[in-house]
């Protein structure tokens, strides 16, 4: 068993191994969807990120087993993305895309909520 703790929501759950100590990614969503891998806080204080086998469909223990506390790992949006989707839905001062007509400009800008 893994004991794998999701950072969010702070739900723990002991999720099955198979018989060769691996952790199936398939199995890993079913508890906790949206889910890339795990991670585990290394002797050095770092997060490390536990290997896939060559099929990426199961988790290969760490080289000392699986008895630490795993952390899930899901993706984030990324910088750029967020900036694209703010261009689209926010557009700010100096701005010189038209907007769309079923978007409205903000209330206030950014500057003002500061």
């Amino acid at each position: 068993m893994v004991e794998v703790t999701d950072r969010e929501n702070r739900k723990t759950l002991l999720i099955p191994v198979d018989q060769e100590e691996l952790l199936s990614v398939s199995v890993l969503k079913q508890y906790f969807p949206g889910t890339v891998g795990l991670v585990y806080l290394g002797e050095d204080g770092k997060e490390t990120a536990v290997l896939f086998d060559e099929s990426m469909k199961k988790l290969l223990p760490p080289a000392d087993g699986w008895n630490k506390i795993f952390y899930i790992f899901r993706p984030s949006i990324s910088a750029g993305a967020f900036l694209t989707m703010s261009r689209l839905l926010l557009p700010w001062p100096g701005y010189t895309a038209p907007l769309p007509r079923t978007f409205a400009r903000p209330p206030c800008t950014l500057k003002e909520v500061r």
